[in-house]
């Protein structure tokens, strides 16, 4: 049963700041991010996600429950030369998503990649990629609306699913 009150919404331009901890709880590794610093996500290789957030074909929603951001999905255009982890071409919008740990478990994230579907099909996007480590749980609620596995890499699965 979703949280009551739930309200899905587009992140407004002075929560941008936001992105930020929402791309630090995006970052899995199996043991949990507690020993993670924050600043991880200044790496090159992170950073790209959220830097100069709000670029032409930059897409963000956000979770709501009393006034808390308690989750966020956005997607990116990536190219071949600046691309992320779950790129698949530069027509294809990248996608990333997380909710606050104790938030986890009571469909939020099942209402952003809804809404977030949607969107992107309003906007005429043809599919959406993603990656994902394959020792995260959020694995299966992706297969759960359509995406399939294109490629098995080391540590992770790059996903896609047609819009």
């Amino acid at each position: 049963m979703p949280l009551e009150g739930l309200v899905i919404r587009p992140l407004l331009s002075q929560e941008h700041s936001i992105l930020r901890e929402f791309l630090y709880l995006a970052v899995f590794i199996e043991d949990g991010n507690s020993n993670l610093p924050m600043n991880i996500v200044d790496e090159p290789s992170l950073i790209k996600y959220i830097k100069e957030f709000e670029k032409k074909d930059d897409i963000c929603l956000v979770a709501e429950v009393n006034s808390e951001i308690i989750g966020a999905i956005w997607t990116r255009l990536f190219d071949g030369e600046h691309k992320g982890y779950g790129y698949y071409d530069d027509t294809t919008p990248e996608l990333s998503m997380s909710v606050k740990e104790e938030f986890r478990g009571k469909r939020v994230g099942n209402m952003l990649l809804s809404n977030m579907k949607e969107l992107l099909k309003e906007q005429s996007y043809k599919q959406v990629s993603l990656s994902v480590s394959k020792n995260n749980f959020a694995t299966n609620l992706y297969i759960k609306f359509g995406f399939i596995i294109i490629e098995e890499r080391e540590m992770d699965y790059l996903m896609l699913v047609n819009l």
